[in-house]
């Protein structure tokens, strides 16, 4: 789990050896999913699902990954995803009392994640009375992993996809359930984890998740304006997502989210105490990650990009980091000028950008291109001069 890519090829390599094997295609699929590949891993599935007479298992498997596909859509679609994992509940219930073992086990892990998924979809979508309904979903989610033995060998890995679950319901709406307890439960379960696991690798892949929880309690918590301890609890999850991701094959979003948790920790740094230097530090972490990311255009956040930078160049002009601070913030403009070009964000936006930039040029002594942007700033909006100091 975490290299993608090695995984990529393994699945398509087995596919060429047996291209009518089922749990392989459906392996690709999960494979292609994670990718954020999403068209390519719904043609696989739909191909699984063409072939006669499949045994239920497989059934349920391929509607909880078109379940996943339909939430991870470019443009979701939640009542769809909220069907496909009701048709992978019906198929995956009756072989829970399977003869197999790892058929039950099997059911059991596509239930759990049926259930979670539900409630995600419902969360992040327009259904009524949420705070009524998406709890009823967490519990039964609850009752399938507090169903499995303690001696149970993936007990503890149901537990941790049940916080990670449940946590990225939180986050999803502010009508869903709270997620202080889940959070704790979480950090329980990861301090469990120092006994009982000596794989490196393993443990690296816990952290990664445990990270993913508290990134989605942190945004669950922005949401409902809970914002005590923001600075610490980022660096905490920034602290767990770093060691994750050691060996990691992150991918496009993986990278835009980790990115985004650093630069909201630079700005904090910024913002509260007035650090740029370690402002700096964590935006140094966050420009590679943004880079050259596919992920911003395509979910129409190029605006947001170029917005950040042009925020983040602030602290690099206060550290002296000059150059930095001007090509950070021309970036950032060319980038805000890609989303207005697109009708994604307002032209007035570009008044400040424009006008941090002529303050830069200014104190540099380059008068003309001051000038040019300053005017560039007052055509952007019409408010006055922006001689003033750099804007956020």
């Amino acid at each position: 789990e975490g290299r993608w890519l090695q995984a990529l090829q393994l699945a398509e390599a087995a596919e060429q050896l047996d291209a009518v094997d089922i749990w392989t295609r459906l392996k690709l699929a999960g494979v292609l999913l994670s990718l954020d590949r999403i068209d390519e891993s719904r043609e696989k599935v739909l191909a699984v699902q063409k072939q006669e007479n499949l045994p239920p298992l497989v059934v349920a498997q391929s509607e909880r990954l078109l379940g996943r596909i339909a939430l991870a859509a470019q443009t979701p679609e939640y009542p769809e995803a909220v069907e496909h994992f009701s048709q992978a509940i019906r198929k995956a219930t009756p072989l829970m009392t399977a003869r197999s073992k790892s058929v039950q086990q099997a059911a059991r892990e596509v239930l759990l994640d049926a259930h979670l998924g539900t409630a995600l979809a419902i969360a992040r979508g327009t259904w009524q009375q949420k705070s009524r309904v998406i709890p009823k979903w967490i519990a039964r989610s609850e009752a399938l992993a507090a169903d499995l033995k303690p001696e149970s060998l993936n007990k503890d890995d149901f537990e941790l996809q049940l916080c990670r679950g449940v946590l990225e319901v939180a986050a999803s709406s502010s009508e869903a359930i709270e997620p202080l307890p889940w959070v704790k439960r979480l950090l329980v379960l990861r301090e469990s984890f120092d006994a009982k696991i000596a794989d490196p690798m393993r443990r690296r892949q816990i952290d990664w998740e445990v990270g993913q929880g508290l990134s989605d309690a942190l945004l669950a918590g922005q949401k409902r304006g809970d914002t005590a301890d923001m600075l610490d609890n980022a660096t905490l999850t920034a602290a767990y997502l770093e060691r994750g991701c050691e060996q990691r094959e992150l991918s496009a979003l993986e990278k835009r989210a980790i990115g985004d948790l650093s630069f909201r920790i630079g700005i904090l740094h910024s913002l509260q105490k007035g650090d740029h230097a370690t402002a700096v530090a964590w935006f140094d972490k966050t420009i590679p990650l943004w880079e050259e990311n596919p992920s911003f255009a395509r979910d129409g956040q190029t605006g947001r990009l170029g917005e950040s930078l042009v925020s983040m160049a602030i602290s690099y002009w206060q550290m002296e980091r000059r150059e930095d601070a001007v090509g950070i913030s021309r970036k950032g403009v060319d980038l805000m000028v890609e989303a207005i070009d697109r009708k994604q964000l307002d032209e007035r936006s570009l008044a400040v950008a424009y006008g941090n930039l002529s303050t830069m040029y200014a104190e540099q002594g380059d008068d003309e291109q001051s000038q040019t942007y300053a005017e560039m700033a007052s055509r952007a909006e019409a408010t006055g001069a922006f001689s003033a100091p750099l804007q956020r």
